[in-house]
This record gives C-alpha cells, sequence and structure tokens, in this order.
C-alpha cells in the first residue's frame, strides 16, 4: 500500500510516501507504523519540493538534507536559483526528481514566445511570463493551451 502525504511548512512543501508492505485492510496505519517502526515494512521518503525557485527554500532544503530530515528534493529548472541550486544538491549528493512546471516562471523552451500558448507578455517586467495556476486552468479547459506547447516545454524540462 502506497499513502501520499503532503505537508506545507513555512516556505516548504513536503511529499511524504509511505510504503507499507503486507498490510491487510483491516490493520490501522498507525498501529503499523508503532509495531513495526524498526523493520523494513515501512519506508518513509521526505522529498522537498521546489529546489530552484529562490535561494531561501534552497538554504533551507540544503539545512534539511544535511540534518537528515529529507531524503530527497525535487528541482525546478526554471526555478530563478536553479544554476546554484544544481551545483550544491550535487556537492550534497542530494537525490534529485524533476518538478515540470507549465505554469510558473520563464519556460525553458524559448523558441517563439509570440506564439507560445503556455505564456503571455508581462508588461512590467517586458518579458514573457507563464499564467500561473489559475490561467493555465482556465486556458487549459477553453481549449486555448496548445498540446505541442506543452510536450515542447516537458521535453526542453527533461534536456
Amino acid at each position: 500500500m502506497i499513502l501520499n502525504i503532503n505537508i506545507k511548512f513555512k516556505h516548504l512543501n513536503f511529499h511524504l510516501i509511505l510504503m507499507i508492505n503486507e498490510v491487510s485492510s483491516e490493520t490501522n496505519i498507525f498501529s503499523i507504523y508503532e509495531e513495526n517502526l524498526n523493520t523494513d515494512s515501512i519506508k518513509i521518503i521526505v522529498n522537498a519540493d521546489d529546489l530552484g525557485i529562490c535561494k531561501e527554500r534552497d538554504d533551507g532544503i540544503f539545512e534539511l538534507y544535511t540534518k537528515g530530515i529529507i531524503s530527497s528534493s525535487s528541482i525546478l529548472v526554471n526555478g530563478i536559483n536553479f544554476e546554484s541550486s544544481i551545483k550544491k544538491a550535487k556537492e550534497l549528493k542530494i537525490p534529485l526528481g524533476l518538478h515540470l512546471n507549465l505554469t510558473e516562471g520563464t519556460p525553458i523552451n524559448q523558441n517563439e514566445f509570440e506564439k507560445n500558448s503556455l505564456v503571455h507578455f508581462d508588461d512590467d517586467n517586458s518579458t514573457y511570463i507563464m499564467h500561473g495556476k489559475f490561467d493555465f486552468r482556465h486556458k487549459l479547459a477553453d481549449g486555448a493551451i496548445n498540446l505541442n506547447d506543452v510536450k515542447n516545454e516537458i521535453i526542453s524540462q527533461v534536456k
């Protein structure tokens, strides 16, 4: 059985993935934890989300990893602090996953912004930025998001 738990604490997001082996449907999750605390039947992965988004969050993630509180992190390749955070994560040997991002900041795929349905021109910053979570959802529901733009951005982030 796999139990996903999301925890938000200050500026940090954690995803706990609780994997439990050989559990009957009548077993209470908390009694399993207490009974098997020192066995291999439960493994807890604590993943800190959004590495690379800003220096403050990154510093918190690095501190928690060095203290053994988290076991991995997911990185935003289009985060404003990506370059320094990936370097430090490699130094600390933090296991990393990719946090795909189609809604916030500047996209990695920078081809033909004026035709890319994932972005709009931000007059305040004189640049193209993504729509944000809520506008992205509305545009997707209205059919205004081109799935080829989504595909190209995902491919760019994975590279």
